[in-house]
């Protein structure tokens, strides 16, 4: 699913496989993940972070 999104720079799960991370270039298109995962999985919880 993700794999096929062109604003997706990056993807990853921790080591652990205990979190899951999407790096994408706007937050818009982070809203655009965040929407479609909440849709697959609704038990999953998802928020949006800045790097600093």
């Amino acid at each position: 699913m993700l794999d096929k999104l062109d604003t997706i720079l990056y993807y990853s799960m921790t080591g652990s496989g205990s979190a899951f991370f999407v790096i994408c270039d706007t937050k818009k298109s982070l809203l655009n993940v965040q929407k479609m995962i909440k849709k697959q999985k609704k038990a999953f919880w998802t928020t949006i972070a800045k790097t600093i």
